[in-house]
């Protein structure tokens, strides 16, 4: 087994997951992304009594950009989106210090959508990947969120957002820093 540690800064979107082809540097295709399956392993509010994960941390003053009938729909059905109960499926997320972007799809709709989740909750998430030929996942990542109480932050609330992947022989543990207006990974790899 090898190891090794680096450390990363982080430009625009910073850490991007999504099941299919990506256009420019950061935008998938969503109509050509394979759904990602979603599991709620953990979600607890900062007093450490399990919540319901669709009601919780999602800043509900930041949907979206668009106003349009589609963006309406979605924003109905999240709490059934989340649960894998609609039409719209999980394509993409998006991973930084302080929340988590979920990048939704509606084929018949054909349009996407977002939700961000942040506030103060703790989650842990699993995402699956399947392969793009069909087969069972082929990669993992967890995804762990705090949001705590910090007296030594100007905001009294320190954020620590980890994120473990899973790849054929690759263990990656990736913990997300904000350092001022920068955000930061810093990255222990295993490789059998």
């Amino acid at each position: 087994m090898r190891m090794m540690q680096y450390e990363l800064k982080l430009f625009e979107r910073g850490y991007v997951v999504t099941n299919g082809p990506m256009r420019d540097y950061d935008q998938a295709y969503e109509d050509k992304c394979l759904p990602i399956k979603l599991t709620v392993l953990e979600c607890q509010d900062v007093g450490y009594q399990d919540i319901d994960f669709a009601d919780a941390g999602i800043n509900k003053d930041d949907w979206g950009y668009r106003e349009d009938s589609e963006t309406k729909a979605f924003r109905e059905a999240y709490r059934d989106v989340l649960r894998g109960k609609t039409d719209w499926y999980l394509y993409s997320f998006e991973v930084a210090p302080e929340c988590l972007i979920l990048d939704f799809y509606n084929p018949e709709l054909n349009h996407g959508d977002y939700l961000i989740l942040d506030g103060f909750h703790n989650f842990k998430l699993q995402f699956d990947i399947p392969g793009q030929n069909g087969a069972p996942a082929s990669s993992r990542y967890t995804v762990d969120m705090w949001h705590h109480r910090d007296s030594t932050k100007p905001s009294g609330i320190s954020d620590r957002t980890h994120v473990t992947e899973y790849q054929k022989g690759v263990r990656r543990e990736l913990d997300f820093e904000r350092r001022g207006d920068d955000d930061y990974v810093c990255v222990t790899e295993y490789v059998d």
